[in-house]
């Protein structure tokens, strides 16, 4: 599914744009803490996004096949498939811990801003401290120690995947699947819970494997369904949110707007022949590797240029820039490493599976 990995890819960009300027530059340079800029790049609503496209690509091969085996492979694979870029960042924060390289504890004071920049790494290094992070407790338990903030989503992925293959074993002994599974995840939703966006990511790959996005559309339906989006992506940032948190990402109207997002994408031919092209279908297939090791970037790379700069704000949102850039480049070189270990990955969840 070409425009599955498009709006992962999407998403994934504009969480590493959102912790570059709206965390990192935001209070130094206040434009990026604006409304319009957090209606375009929002970190918290894309990550919502991730957990609903998690549950959709998840159950996609078992909805199409009806073999259990398959959603069992695909479990199987979660763990490991996780687990490259997760030992990869980690691994790259503690070597340069252990180097004594630390930009940031500088540039949080030149930036005027601790989130992010100058929050976390306040301990001391560990071999062993690292690898029960990397192998464990990033995916069961919340580490005391955490070698990158970021990966804070890997815990949901993994009991959201847990949950995905449960219902989808499940639907076969109940009379009105798709009914219960959409009732359940609106609840959960409405309630803020990320477990219902994984449900509705199952029921998204129900509606799909029954032919219900089917078809091109005409030109004003396309027309109208683009309108929607653009008023979804929009109009919740501007809804004060009733559960009076601080953060605007928690306004409950973002956790209801998400799905109807990805409801109205996967609904358009035309949007999803757009988000299907070349640059999209490229930051997809980097998207884990790039939200993974720009936590590294940013907290190290950016932080040394900033310390180089000082505060002057235009060389510092083309430090950005460049930073963002590079950081694209080294997901790329990641995920060509990843690819062949996923491989291996594949073939022994193969095994296991037989």
């Amino acid at each position: 599914m070409k425009y599955l990995d498009g709006i992962r890819g999407i998403a994934s960009l504009s969480v590493v744009i959102f912790h570059f300027f709206h965390e990192a530059l935001g209070s130094f340079v206040p434009a990026f803490r604006g409304r319009f800029f957090y209606t375009i790049f929002d970190g918290h609503e894309d990550v919502m996004i991730f957990f609903i496209l998690s549950g959709d690509a998840l159950s996609i091969s078992y909805f199409r096949k009806k073999i259990e085996k398959t959603i069992v492979y695909s479990f199987i694979k979660r763990y490991f498939r996780l687990l490259f870029v997760v030992f990869i960042s980690s691994f790259s924060v503690y070597l340069l811990m252990k180097l004594h390289i630390n930009p940031y504890r500088k540039a949080q004071y030149i930036l005027d801003n601790n989130s992010w920049v100058g929050e976390g790494l306040d301990f001391r290094p560990k071999f062993y401290d690292f690898l029960q992070y990397s192998f464990g407790k990033v995916f069961f338990g919340d580490a005391q120690n955490k070698y990158n903030i970021f990966l804070w989503t890997i815990q949901y992925e993994m009991l959201g995947s847990f949950l995905v293959m449960l219902l989808c074993i499940s639907t076969k002994y109940m009379k009105e699947p798709k009914t219960y599974i959409l009732a359940t995840s609106i609840c959960l939703i409405l309630f803020q819970s990320y477990a219902g966006l994984f449900m509705f990511g199952v029921f998204l790959s129900m509606m799909r494997a029954e032919g219900f996005f089917d078809g091109e559309g005409d030109v004003t339906k396309n027309f109208l369904l683009i309108f929607s989006l653009i008023f979804l992506v929009y109009v919740p940032n501007f809804i004060p949110s009733i559960t009076h948190k601080v953060d605007p990402g928690y306004n409950i109207f973002k956790f209801i707007s998400c799905p109807l997002i990805l409801l109205v994408i996967y609904r358009s031919k035309m949007i999803r022949d757009f988000i299907s092209g070349k640059f999209f279908m490229f930051l997809g297939e980097i998207s884990f590797s790039l939200y993974g090791i720009h936590y590294v970037t940013l907290k190290f790379l950016f932080s040394y240029s900033v310390n180089e700069i000082g505060p002057y704000e235009y060389p510092l949102i083309l430090a950005a820039v460049i930073c963002i850039l590079i950081t694209i480049y080294i997901a790329y070189v990641m995920s060509c490493f990843e690819s062949r270990y996923i491989n291996y990955v594949n073939r022994a969840a193969k095994v296991i599976t037989n």
